[in-house]
């Protein structure tokens, strides 16, 4: 696909964001090798909720972080980055969610999409979180008879640790919850 914008902040080389056309914004932390959608889609549909295209992204800074700007039909988004994240994807079956210990919610709570937790996006089941803080839990809740996987990656400047699970069981309404310690 062509590509409308690509961008690449010196502070934080990893990390690569595009925008193919037709699409939302990609995100990847290891230098193009894979790729998360970070949506931006609906939010840069028009005022009659036609699809369009971001048109640019770009980088700024402030005293802390950098900043990543997506330009489209209804303005400007923002999205404060670090060299950090925790990437969250589920596979199959159910609503996957991530609390932080405000209580704050990202993820899908009963159909509807939540991104309550700062710095974070939710699109397609996968949960991103910029520059993670304090300790997170993770939530599948079941919404039919199957198997899920679920894969939680903890992003640092310069390794990438990740938990998998596959092949869990579930049902409708079943509640799976995890706690990662990345530091044990």
């Amino acid at each position: 696909k062509d590509v409308i914008s690509l961008a690449i902040n010196a502070e934080l080389p990893n990390m690569v964001f595009v925008v193919p056309a037709g699409e939302g914004v990609y995100y990847s932390h290891n230098f193009g090798k894979d790729w998360f959608p970070l949506g931006l889609r609906s939010w840069s549909a028009d005022a009659n909720g036609e699809g369009k295209d971001v048109r640019r992204i770009v980088f700024a800074s402030d005293s802390n972080s950098s900043i990543l700007y997506a330009y489209g039909p209804r303005g400007l988004f923002k999205l404060r980055l670090a060299n950090t994240a925790i990437i969250v994807r589920q596979h199959s079956v159910g609503e996957l969610r991530v609390y932080d210990s405000q209580g704050n919610v990202t993820g899908l709570v009963k159909g509807e999409a939540k991104e309550q937790i700062p710095d974070s996006l939710y699109y397609d089941g996968t949960i991103i979180i910029f520059s993670p803080i304090g300790s997170y839990f993770y939530e599948v809740v079941g919404t039919g008879e199957g198997w899920y996987g679920l894969e939680v990656s903890s992003v640092g400047a310069e390794e990438v640790t990740t938990f998998t699970a596959t092949d869990i069981p579930t049902a409708s309404r079943t509640i799976h919850q995890y706690t990662i310690e990345w530091d044990a």
